[in-house]
């Protein structure tokens, strides 16, 4: 269609190193990473891990 369509990552998303794999990949699929227009993250589990860390 043409039209320019978003991603939200979520499940399974339990550490920095996790995080870091799936934004390579949205990288590499030419997603900007700090558009928050066009990628999201769920990740609950995620942010208990980080503030930890």
């Amino acid at each position: 269609t043409g039209e320019l369509r978003g991603v939200k990552l979520s499940g399974g998303i339990r550490t920095s190193e996790d995080l870091e794999a799936l934004l390579s990949a949205v990288t590499e699929e030419g997603l900007s990473v700090t558009d928050d227009q066009y990628l999201r993250i769920g990740a609950s589990s995620l942010l208990d891990s980080l503030l930890s860390e």
